[in-house]
């Protein structure tokens, strides 16, 4: 008698609880590897843009920063807090810290 109770409370509640389609598991899959995608290509494409860092360092070394927060990855594998930091770090290396990414080291 137990087994049949939970069967059919088991069917019951089947019945009774929305079961995800395929498609709407597709869409799900679709719509995260989106998103992932334009997260990748938006953060990419600022440090593309900058390809000659002597021109982006230009006027650095700096002796005072500011505090915003922008972090930029270095070839070191550190991440900088900002522009200033960066730029700072790469003329006191000897141009030799190249940008990898903007953002932080991973």
């Amino acid at each position: 008698m137990r087994v049949l109770r939970a069967h059919l409370q088991h069917l019951l509640l089947r019945r009774l609880l929305p079961q995800p389609s395929p498609t709407n598991t597709i869409m799900k899959c679709a719509g995260f590897l989106l998103f992932t995608l334009m997260v990748a290509f938006l953060f990419s494409d600022v440090a593309a843009k900058i390809k000659d860092l002597d021109d982006y360092c230009q006027g650095y070394p700096s002796d005072i920063c500011t505090l915003e927060y922008e972090p930029h990855c270095g070839s070191n594998g550190h991440t900088y807090g900002n522009r200033c930091g960066f730029c700072n770090a790469y003329v006191k290396m000897g141009k030799s810290l190249q940008l990898l990414y903007m953002g932080k080291c991973k």
